[in-house]
């Protein structure tokens, strides 16, 4: 009976661990490219465009493979944040800032910086 239990038990575990090994490959690859995105923030070799086409590839192919919806959320607003500096709106920039991302007026004079590259 003890090897029955224990056999069960065993089986159920493979199982589990072959249905969740997709679904945790996924969200592995959509942190590390999510933090590529977040990394080429930093970067001041990255223009304003290679920063717009990597949080666009991140939306478009894995943001659907993440549990945390603040991520996607965050990839959003840096890309409407990013968009509206390369436009040169910087009130539009400065606005969404502080509502979207909850910002102080001195959090959102560095995002705004940080997006200009200053």
């Amino acid at each position: 009976m003890r090897d029955v239990v224990i056999g069960l038990v065993t089986g159920a575990c493979l199982l589990l661990g072959i249905a969740c090994g997709p679904s945790l490959r996924l969200e592995e690859q959509s942190t590390a490219y999510f933090e590529h995105c977040h990394a080429a923030e930093r970067d001041p070799r990255a223009t304003p465009d290679e920063r717009i086409a990597c949080w666009e590839a991140w939306i478009a192919h894995w943001s659907d493979a993440t549990s945390s919806r603040s991520r996607v959320a965050y990839a959003e607003s840096r890309l409407r944040a990013l968009r509206a500096c390369k436009e040169g709106n910087i009130v539009e920039l400065a606005d969404d800032l502080l509502d979207d991302a909850g910002l102080g007026i001195e959090d959102a004079a560095l995002a705004v910086r940080q997006a200009l590259g200053d």
